[in-house]
């Protein structure tokens, strides 16, 4: 009898493991985990949220951007045979310039696609989503697009990334000091023990000038893409000053130092952008209805992960060494693939809007 009950309960067991073997795996979503800061971005009052790369930096505020409106555009222009009247909108003028293209990202990480709302274009990029992704996509404007607009067409792209670092980051036990606001940060200590020194080999600093003015980047797990932070003054626009730190990375890179201490304030938001200067705007003779963005970000102890989407609704049918790296200045985050001319997000930070706040009752992972 007990042989039996052995045998039974080893049976069931094994049929447990086999049915979590076989189990889903996570979503996008679910990966990236609940936001901090959850809310559209048009709230927030020292953000500036651009459809376009080569937008200005302006003293005291951060700028985010992300490559898949432009992807979108590209996909709605592609369908109308050329560019679309900018009528003085500088917007429209600049995502008109296709500086960002399909040629900056890898194929594995994106979805861009255009078609007509009525002839099933929804339904094709949600298998498109689920082929590429195996299941993992995790959409959220395409239900509502579905919902809100029963004809017309849609141009949509989709793209996800998790730059996972091999060795975590330590938290650390004080908070950093950004602009007047605690933030947590993660980083690694001058008096590094095993763990935090197999972290610390992650880094590579370039073109150390001083405490405030220098580029680094962290080795992560993701084949060919690159995560670059750079303390830096910036240039008059993002795109230029993207420029200024690549070409700083031509410079031979450096491994931080026994003295040499790391502090990045985490990030981590979801924002929602709705781009009304777009509505209105007339694309193969039918207007442009909806324009949206949304951006999920998370840089912590782990790594960075980016979830973007976007969608474009248009009524009508479209067819065809001793270093210091204490980031407590602004600074510029950059994601992007090796030996690729544009990067396909980038981050100037430049106050602590977007910083997770230190919580005094955390402690040191």
């Amino acid at each position: 009898m007990r042989r039996l009950a052995f045998l039974r309960l080893l049976s069931a067991l094994l049929l447990l493991g086999s049915t979590a073997c076989r189990e889903k795996p996570k979503s996008h979503s679910d990966l990236i985990g609940p936001p901090m800061l959850n809310q559209n971005a048009d709230q927030l009052e020292r953000t500036d949220f651009t459809a376009y790369i080569d937008h200005e930096i302006v003293p005291g505020r951060n700028l985010i951007w992300c490559a898949t409106m432009q992807l979108a555009w590209n996909e709605l222009i592609d369908s109308c045979g050329g560019r679309l009247p900018d009528g003085e909108r500088p917007t429209v003028r600049e995502l008109n310039r296709r500086i960002v293209t399909r040629d900056d990202l890898d194929e594995s990480s994106y979805v861009a696609m255009a078609g007509v709302i009525q002839k099933g274009v929804i339904q094709e990029i949600g298998k498109a989503l689920e082929t590429k992704f195996g299941g993992q996509a995790s959409p959220e404007m395409l239900d509502e697009v579905e919902a809100r607009f029963k004809e017309g067409a849609l141009a949509y792209s989709y793209l996800f990334k998790n730059l996972a670092f091999r060795n975590h980051f330590s938290m650390s036990e004080q908070p950093l000091r950004f602009a007047g606001f605690d933030a947590q940060a993660f980083g690694f200590e001058t008096h590094r023990k095993t763990k935090q020194q197999k972290a610390a080999a992650q880094v590579t600093i370039y073109d150390y000038k001083n405490t405030d003015d220098f580029v680094i980047e962290i080795k992560t797990e993701s084949s060919g893409d690159r995560l670059i932070l750079a303390k830096v003054h910036p240039d008059s626009t993002l795109h230029q000053t993207i420029a200024q730190v690549a070409h700083r990375l031509q410079t031979a890179g450096l491994p931080p130092g026994a003295e040499s201490s790391m502090k990045i304030p985490i990030l981590d938001f979801k924002l929602t952008k709705d781009y009304n200067e777009l509505v209105g705007v007339f694309s193969c003779g039918v207007p442009i209805v909806m324009a949206t963005q949304v951006i999920r970000f998370k840089l912590d102890e782990t790594g960075a992960k980016l979830k973007s989407e976007a969608a474009i609704v248009t009524l009508g049918v479209v067819e065809a060494s001793t270093s210091q790296l204490i980031f407590d200045k602004p600074f510029l985050v950059i994601m992007e693939r090796q030996g690729l001319p544009h990067p396909y997000f980038a981050l100037w930070v430049d106050n602590p809007e977007l910083l997770v706040p230190f919580v005094t009752e955390k402690t040191e992972q």
